[in-house]
């Protein structure tokens, strides 16, 4: 039998048993104190997560949807009705507009840009710490999956120029490094996106609404300050080999040097700028809630009704920095295909292994963690 024809058998049982778990748990007799709504909703949930898991994100997402629609819960009315108004239209145009920049070809000026800072000279740590940064910049401000398509080749070619094999931890280590920093990014601008429907969440339960400004300013603090510990960790904790990059230089990386921004590239920076202040400009728009299936903001939705309700018993008179917090920890999502839907592409990349992703992924996971409770929750208490 070929690998090809094993290879379509597997998914179609994986198919089957996500179908299977997706509309045969709603069935079952409910198992206290999971009510009979419950067991429908869990059912299509864990169905979803197994299929995201196994087979594929599109499809499963939108036969989840479906399948809500003939529950207890709501009907394909409300299943509409969750996508009308103006912020289904707000994300749908955001896609278009930072999808264009994308194709448009600045992915590869910004990367370029963060990477050709003479900092770097010789300085293999700031290198490490600069790349992180700038495919963050990218997944932030364009697209994560733009950025790990773009700016992992150049990561590659940098290191294979130097003398670096896939088989060398430090070739590696920033491979899953850099996907920290992607993930990081996913969640910086709150218009669209898991980060939407978290925010929306707790602004529902606790009828704060969330000040985007300093969201996104919080974000860009507790980032850096990851970036920075993830730097150290990797030169004195993991401490590979970083000898080759000691006489990495700017004249490296600009060896193929890109032609000068033309207008249409020109006009989406300017375009991109006037958006983000259009924005954040008016007293700042209330972050709702929208529909979408990803895991980790149906999680971080379902923390922020347990913050608020647990913020009084806990002392706590200002559940917001907590909330922003925890919305940023949402997105360290890189040990399982299933965390995000880019979690998928890190799991597909040849150059680590599973082991490899297990053990720096999650080691840089609880740093950051460590990071997000030491540093994050304080300077939250002070911008919010």
């Amino acid at each position: 039998m070929s690998q090809t024809k094993k290879g379509n058998i597997k998914e179609w049982i994986h198919i089957i048993i996500g179908l299977i778990l997706m509309f045969g748990i709603p069935i079952l007799p409910p198992m206290e104190p999971i009510t009979e709504i419950g067991m429908q909703i869990g059912g299509i949930f864990i169905g979803a997560i197994y299929l995201w898991s196994m087979v594929g994100t599109f499809w499963p997402s939108l036969l989840a949807i479906v399948a809500l629609g003939f529950t207890d819960y709501t009907d394909m009315n409300g299943i509409f009705a969750a996508f009308s108004g103006y912020l289904p239209l707000l994300m749908l145009f955001c896609m278009i507009f930072f999808g264009a920049i994308g194709d448009c070809g600045l992915t590869q000026y910004i990367g370029r840009w963060f990477l050709t800072r003479k900092i770097i000279n010789g300085r293999p740590s700031v290198f490490n710490f600069m790349m992180m940064v700038a495919v963050f910049a990218v997944s932030a401000f364009i697209d994560p999956l733009m950025a790990l398509l773009v700016l992992w080749p150049t990561l590659y070619v940098i290191l294979e120029e130097v003398g670096y094999q896939r088989n060398d931890s430090y070739y590696r280590i920033l491979i899953v490094a850099t996907f920290m920093a992607v993930t990081l990014g996913q969640c910086t601008l709150p218009f669209f996106g898991g980060q939407l429907i978290i925010l929306g969440a707790f602004e529902a339960a606790s009828s704060v609404p969330t000040n985007y400004g300093l969201y996104i300013l919080f974000n860009l603090i507790t980032s850096l300050l990851i970036f920075l510990a993830l730097t150290l960790f990797i030169k004195y904790v993991l401490r590979p080999d970083m000898s080759k990059m000691a006489n990495i230089s700017i004249e490296q990386i600009n060896k193929n040097p890109l032609p000068p921004m033309n207008m249409q590239q020109k006009i989406y920076i300017i375009a991109a700028i006037a958006f983000l202040v259009a924005a954040l400009a008016p007293l700042f728009v209330a972050g709702v809630a929208l529909t979408n299936f990803a895991n980790n903001a149906i999680v971080g939705a379902i923390l922020m009704q347990i913050i608020v309700a647990m913020a009084p018993s806990m002392n706590i008179d200002n559940p917001v920095p907590l909330a922003m917090t925890m919305t940023m920890a949402m997105f360290l999502a890189v040990l399982t295909p299933a965390a995000s839907p880019y979690a998928a592409v890190l799991h597909a990349n040849d150059r680590v292994s599973i082991n490899d992703i297990y053990k720096y992924g999650g080691m840089m996971v609880i740093l950051s963690l460590i990071i997000y409770i030491a540093l994050g929750l304080p300077i939250a208490n002070i911008i919010f």
